[in-house]
């Protein structure tokens, strides 16, 4: 599986048309995989508290995926992941609102927003994912790692 690594600055992360493992850097990273079984990799370590939800501006979007394939549901050959990394035990994700912080279901479906949650920083930070088909994420979609 190829890897595609960020640097210190915001990037444009694009992955091929196989497997790939994007990762990013500090920084506002853009994800694009594009087809295959991609892994989206957000470590604790690249985030930035000054944009987190706990910044008193309602948080900005740390990482943006454009492209997740198989939120919610079990798409062969196009099943994206997402890795994250360095949270601490006990962190979570959950849905924060459809693009433009737009709660309402009849919003864009595919421009979604998550919090992230880590017990090591006591703070939350917010990701945008596109998702492809319009589910949110659910268990098996993401994973966290320590």
């Amino acid at each position: 599986m190829p890897t595609f690594t960020g640097t210190s600055g915001s990037d444009h992360i694009g992955g091929s048309s196989g497997n790939d493992a994007l990762v990013g850097g500090k920084g506002v990273d853009y994800f694009y995989g594009g087809a295959g079984n991609d892994a989206f990799v957000i470590r604790l370590s690249d985030m930035d508290s000054s944009l987190n939800a706990n910044s008193g501006l309602g948080g900005k979007a740390q990482d943006v995926i454009y492209d997740f394939h198989g939120a919610g549901v079990y798409e062969a050959g196009n099943n994206d992941f997402l890795y994250l990394q360095g949270f601490g035990a006990g962190s979570t994700i959950s849905f924060a609102g459809y693009g433009y912080n737009d709660t309402n279901p009849n919003g864009d479906v595919h421009a979604q927003f998550y919090s992230i949650y880590s017990t090591t920083t006591q703070q939350s930070y917010i990701i945008s994912l596109g998702s492809v088909n319009g589910n949110q994420l659910i268990i098996g979609d993401y994973n966290f790692y320590n």
